[in-house]
């Protein structure tokens, strides 16, 4: 992938262009780097109501200060978000589907890389609750408001679009093999075998992205064919960007990315373009948005059965967890 990865920090990524008028947006860990900017290339696009998800309320302000500064743009809102804990989740989700009136953009980028072994108090790895498990249940939970969105009558500018949940992936997942995780993956207890201390720093992250790519594969199949046609889910790839992203991360992580960053990194401000393109443009259903914000085939693990039959499994049994703990 590297070789790729220096080809995609060159290649040209066009800016989205969308009037998004009367449409309401969420961006999530949109108070700094990839989130920030693409809540700025949004606040452009004069959307109705934007929605800084965040887990402090303080700079989710100062960001939407920072945002009307730059853009003239006055209608950010700051909701408090912690996807380390699921009730937050619920708590997010439910405001949004009593609070908003129509749901058009769901830009779900919140994600964390961690050097050391935490567990998030739901007894998952902080890692997989952020960047997989929490973003799954939120994408769940928001789901039936970006189908009752896409009921609504047609807006008059971009009369065509249709309602996104775009969530940021990475190329980090070409990476996993079936070798990567615990060779005993029996149906009911998987999530407990993916909590083991070896997953930290990177090779943690790039698993918990691989299985992002199957579990929303999964959301995808629980949609009926009429529902898919009127929705988009899709993920994308910003590319190795230089932000404050390995801030938590230990030293060696830390050189990692600066060792990367000298040859394959691309800008925030590039990386944002791509996420914003992905969530504002028409793509394939399930479609992988990389490079100059083309679609790709993700990695040949999560598109095999073997991989399939995980990601099926795990969506079952967080389903049934989540169930249980009435978070659905």
């Amino acid at each position: 992938m590297s070789f790729q990865l220096f080809k995609d920090a060159r290649v040209n990524v066009p800016e989205a262009k969308a009037d998004l008028t009367g449409r309401t947006v969420i961006i999530t860990g949109s108070n700094a780097g990839l989130g920030f900017q693409s809540a700025l290339s949004v606040a452009r696009m004069q959307p109705a109501r934007l929605i800084l998800a965040v887990r402090t309320v303080g700079k989710g302000e100062e960001a939407a200060k920072k945002i009307q500064e730059a853009t003239g743009f006055s209608r950010c809102e700051v909701w408090s978000l912690d996807m380390l804990r699921e009730e937050s989740v619920k708590a997010f989700a439910d405001k949004a589907n009593v609070d908003l009136d129509r749901l058009d953009i769901a830009l779900l980028n919140a994600g964390i890389v961690m050097s050391q072994y935490e567990l998030s108090p739901s007894g998952n790895t902080t890692q997989l609750q952020v960047n997989t498990y929490s973003t799954i249940l939120l994408a769940k939970l928001l789901l039936p408001k970006v189908l009752t969105t896409a009921r609504l009558p047609k807006l008059a500018t971009h009369a065509d679009f249709k309602p996104h949940i775009s969530i940021v992936g990475s190329f980090v997942h070409f990476d996993v093999s079936r070798a990567s995780l615990p060779k005993d993956l029996a149906e009911g207890s998987i999530v407990k075998a993916l909590n083991r201390k070896s997953d930290t720093g990177m090779g943690g992250y790039n698993i918990t992205k691989a299985l992002l790519f199957l579990l929303t594969d999964e959301l995808l199949a629980q949609l009926s064919p009429a529902e898919r046609d009127m929705i988009t889910i899709n993920t994308s790839d910003p590319g190795f960007c230089v932000t404050d992203f390995f801030g938590t991360s230990g030293f060696l992580l830390r050189l990692y990315y600066s060792l990367g960053a000298t040859l394959l990194s691309r800008t925030p401000q590039t990386g944002a373009r791509l996420l914003t393109w992905a969530a504002t443009q028409p793509t394939s259903q399930g479609a992988f948005i990389a490079g100059g914000c083309v679609e790709r085939n993700p990695s040949k693990f999560v598109t095999s059965d073997e991989g399939k039959a995980i990601g099926q499994s795990l969506y079952r049994e967080l389903t049934a967890e989540w169930k249980q703990k009435l978070l659905l």
